[in-house]
């Protein structure tokens, strides 16, 4: 919903669109701060969701 806030990492990008990043998605299993595990593959918290290694980006509800 526009406007409103989440627990979620999201980011506003340019034209105000919600930006999701790996920590918002559910497959997503933190490792610290600033990585995780994504099937395998080791991913910044904060790397945006369009460049998912698997593209499989599904967002925790």
């Amino acid at each position: 919903m526009r406007g409103s806030s989440s627990n979620l990492g999201e980011e506003r990008g340019k034209g105000g669109d919600v930006v999701y990043t790996c920590k918002d998605c559910k497959w997503y299993k933190p490792i610290d701060e600033s990585k995780g595990d994504c099937f395998g593959h080791i991913v910044p918290a904060d790397m945006p969701a369009d460049q998912c290694p698997k593209k499989a980006f599904e967002p925790r509800e």
